[in-house]
């Protein structure tokens, strides 16, 4: 039949070739197009490099899938209502019947929160998905960045591990069963491998924090000053067992030298560390926020102007 097609799906697997051989001989075999009818659940990493294999082995794709309630790895995510999970609940064992009218009334509420409309766009699993398959070049993410101002940790450039930030587990490969490992412990804000968990922090936040930290890692962040001179950095940390250490780069440079971590009394118990004297030109520059030894969770950097301007610029 002319119209047929073999759809196959891949979930899990490495990224390359080897794993779509057994598709591709039977394209070869019996002259049929195919097209992942299902695959995804997984990292934006793994999407990515799945959408340039599939691509260039000249394979359709669709995506599973996309809405999910609660869930950083779809382009819309469904908000779960409590009254959602008192159902969830019960239907796992672990609550009481619901009153069959509020039962009703809580479907008909997820019903509307299904609409795209009602969802939350996750922006970044979208550029994992049409953009970076073809592009290393990393976006600011939303209006985030322009100091003097508030720079949130979790809100770092949006793009591909390696050029907008690097961690130490960024996507999950099934390679026997059970052997599944969390690319974002948090499951928060971002499909990335960067952990992201909520905070409470007494300092400036947006209810986020880049967590479970370990040596290595880093985070881009694209800032747009608004004056050349010097910048204090008052980078909001919390860490309950010390012994941590981090690094501030600019456009390469290190501006900070390696800075101390010691306790705070806890994971959610925020203090402010200090970088003084950082030389920001007008305009973009490209912050890195390196973790030189794990043990700590950043919220955010506030960044003020001092006013001031190093004398060898004025000539």
């Amino acid at each position: 039949d002319g119209n047929m097609v073999y759809s196959p799906h891949k979930y899990w697997s490495t990224n390359d070739q080897a794993t779509m051989d057994f598709a591709l001989a039977l394209r070869e075999n019996h002259q049929v197009p195919l097209y992942l009818g299902e695959t995804g659940e997984n990292s934006n990493v793994w999407f990515r490099d799945a959408v340039r294999l599939y691509e260039d082995l000249g394979i359709g794709w669709a995506w599973w899938p996309l809405k999910k309630v609660e869930s950083i790895s779809c382009p819309l995510s469904i908000t779960k209502t409590d009254g959602y999970q008192a159902l969830l609940d019960h239907w796992t064992g672990n609550g009481p019947a619901p009153d069959p009218t509020y039962a009703k009334a809580v479907l008909m509420d997820l019903t509307e929160k299904l609409k795209a409309e009602a969802c939350r766009r996750q922006p970044d699993v979208v550029d994992a998905l049409m953009r970076q398959p073809y592009s290393d070049e990393t976006l600011r993410w939303a209006t985030s960045g322009n100091v003097p101002g508030i720079v949130y940790a979790s809100d770092y450039d949006m793009g591909r591990a390696g050029f907008a930030y690097s961690d130490a587990v960024d996507a999950t490969y099934h390679v026997s069963a059970g052997s599944f490992t969390a690319w974002n412990n948090g499951w928060r804000h971002r499909n990335d491998g960067v952990d992201i968990e909520l905070c409470n922090s007494n300092g400036p936040n947006n209810g986020l924090a880049v967590g479970w930290t370990q040596d290595g890692e880093w985070t881009k962040y694209t800032l747009d000053a608004a004056f050349t001179g010097l910048y204090d950095f008052d980078i909001w940390v919390a860490s309950d067992v010390g012994g941590g250490a981090l690094r501030l780069e600019v456009n390469g440079d290190d501006v900070s030298g390696v800075v101390s971590v010691s306790s705070t009394g806890g994971w959610d118990n925020w203090s402010a560390i200090q970088v003084e004297d950082v030389l920001l030109l007008q305009g973009q520059q490209a912050l890195t926020l390196h973790t030189v030894s794990e043990g700590y969770n950043v919220a955010s950097m506030d960044v003020t102007w001092t006013g001031e301007t190093p004398a060898n610029l004025h000539a």
